[in-house]
């Protein structure tokens, strides 16, 4: 697998399918398990536009049974089978990562470059206003992504294959139009 923090600081690890992909400390799994699960609330969900921000982003090919754990720039886990992107900073190295069909449906190459993606896709998304709680994010494929925590005042966000992920709010006004959403989300029963 081509090491997508070539001279980066992110961390990076891949493992075959059947090998053991050590996990989060104990300490943090317990308080993880101790908060309770929030689900996705399409009722009091909107439909937010991508703003035009580019992303800068690498395709990690990999084996189509292959499991990569990485550690993404907010302290949790991300799992992903097969090829998979890498979203980096402007320094290179890896923030986060996305499965790679649900990427090339969201996004799109900005023409002339290599490296530069944009989102197209919208997104169902409401503000939490509940306790803290514990989001955990499956992929299409049903790969357990990530676990993270939900504040009051984050981003509950429904991607386009039901994939849920907590956006912090200032994130969140720098990626979507959040002044402006589009209408009351379509999906709203899901």
């Amino acid at each position: 697998m081509a090491d997508p923090n070539a001279g980066g600081r992110g961390t990076v690890r891949a493992t075959r399918a059947r090998g053991a992909v050590t996990g989060r400390p104990a300490a943090r799994r317990r308080r993880l398990d101790a908060l309770p699960e929030v689900r996705f609330d399409g009722r009091r969900a909107r439909t937010y536009a991508p703003l035009a921000t580019p992303k800068r982003a690498r395709i990690v090919r990999a084996r189509t049974a292959e499991r990569t754990t990485i550690l993404a720039q907010w302290g949790q886990e991300q799992h992903f089978v097969g090829t998979w992107v890498a979203v980096l900073d402007d320094a290179g190295n890896v923030i986060y990562g996305s499965a790679y069909a649900e990427w090339l449906e969201m996004h799109e190459r900005v023409p002339g470059t290599r490296n530069t993606w944009r989102k197209t896709a919208t997104v169902d998304a409401y503000q939490h206003r509940g306790a803290p709680g514990r989001v955990t994010t499956v992929l299409t494929d049903g790969t357990r992504e990530t676990i993270n925590v939900v504040r009051p005042g984050d981003w509950l966000v429904r991607q386009r294959h039901g994939e849920v992920q907590v956006i912090p709010d200032d994130d969140f006004r720098r990626r979507y139009d959040a002044e402006h959403p589009r209408r009351r989300s379509a999906s709203s029963t899901r």
